[in-house]
């Protein structure tokens, strides 16, 4: 399905994994950038407003809006010829948000046993899902963009 339409832009000459890597790497730069910002505004506007639980769920909520946006923008930048280039992109996607979510609840003192409570669904936390959303992100906007 996708390797019919999906194929090697002329302007890109690396056709390398670590080009892949690369691309994948700086556009994880801007989500991380844009979840930082909706982060200090959720932080700074929405908690004096709304109670904590709702303003979690809407932040997961415009968190994977942005995480989506964000790979339908540029996922031809990242260019990945195949569905395996789309599970690596994913991969690294989950693995740098994974690090960045927990060196950022380090530096904020929390520990590392409630760093994990935010991801465990049964304990209220709904940063898993996000996660989940964040792996297939790169399937998400390529079906997506070229559905027939």
């Amino acid at each position: 399905m996708y390797s019919r339409r999906m194929t090697i832009r002329e302007g890109v000459q690396d056709e390398s994994r670590f080009g892949l890597v690369q691309r994948a790497t700086l556009v994880f730069a801007l989500m991380a950038t844009a979840e930082t910002c909706l982060g200090v505004f959720r932080i700074l506007v929405l908690s004096k407003y709304l109670p904590k639980d709702k303003v979690e769920r809407l932040g997961v909520f415009g968190a994977i809006l942005n995480v989506l946006g964000i790979s339908f923008k540029f996922i031809d930048y990242v260019n990945p010829r195949d569905r395996y280039d789309l599970a690596i992109v994913g991969g690294v996607w989950y693995a740098l948000m994974v690090t960045f979510d927990a060196t950022l609840g380090r530096a904020r003192g929390l520990s590392v046993q409630q760093i994990c409570d935010t991801f465990n669904p049964t304990k209220g936390g709904y940063l898993g899902l996000y996660m989940s959303v964040l792996f297939v992100a790169p399937f998400i906007a390529l079906g997506i963009k070229y559905r027939s």
